[in-house]
């Protein structure tokens, strides 16, 4: 399960799509973060009801909030990586607004890497697409006393994480989604080791696998809280 809700300024007109057989309303925008964080938003067309009317008449550079499903690109995509948010609620907004929060439940994978000022460690988010599972690899990086408690939960642990999704660059230079953390709760601990089970065995996964993260570089301060609002 993930859900985010963002500010974002509409990058260009919606569009209809097709994606697994439904049909979408299509649109790149950018989000609110300290640094540009582009996402693609989805409106699916089920009926007159729904937010996908209001979503196709924007217009780009406009300001809008949007709440929703989130997943992560499928790799080798024309949107490897990028945050997509199916919208469920789409309302007006302006550029003063900073609303940044995404919500997920999953398992932390191996041993985290600490940095001088954060530690970041990957989860393992399930998620089913037409039937098919399938794994999105989110990076979550804590700061203060969540970045000794993101290296000391065991592999495998069940969480639930809150955060603010930033954009980051792996060692390629290849721009990927990372979530600064401001708030964890475990929902399940495992001892680790060797009989741990392994949340993305025989899936297809988005993101990026724990390996191809630079871990060792602090990308900075977490934001104060009064940036969040």
């Amino acid at each position: 399960m993930s859900t985010a809700i963002l500010t974002v300024a509409l990058g260009s007109i919606p569009t209809q799509v097709v994606v697994n057989g439904q049909e979408y309303i299509e649109a790149p925008a950018v989000a609110s973060t300290p640094e540009p964080m582009p996402v693609i938003l989805r409106a699916a067309l089920k009926n007159s009801t729904g937010p996908a009317s209001k979503f196709q008449a924007k217009k780009p550079d406009e300001y809008i909030l949007v709440v929703g499903g989130l997943a992560l690109g499928e790799k080798d995509t024309e949107h490897d990586g990028m945050p997509i948010i199916t919208i469920s609620t789409i309302c007006n907004a302006d550029k003063d607004q900073f609303i940044n929060e995404a919500m997920f439940v999953g398992r932390f994978s191996k041993d985290g890497r600490a940095a001088e000022k954060s530690a970041s460690r990957s989860v393992a988010v399930n998620r089913y697409v037409a039937g098919t599972q399938h794994t999105d690899w989110y990076r979550v990086r804590g700061y203060g006393n969540w970045k000794e408690r993101i290296l000391d939960y065991p592999k495998g642990s069940l969480a639930e994480v809150l955060g603010m999704l930033t954009p980051q660059k792996d060692a390629k230079g290849k721009i990927y989604t990372e979530v600064k953390c401001r708030r964890i709760r475990i929902h399940e601990r495992t001892k680790g080791g060797a009989g741990t089970v392994n949340p993305a065995k025989d899936t297809s996964a988005s993101g990026y696998e724990p390996s191809a993260f630079m871990g060792d570089d602090d990308p900075g301060d977490m934001p104060t809280s009064h940036s969040w609002k």
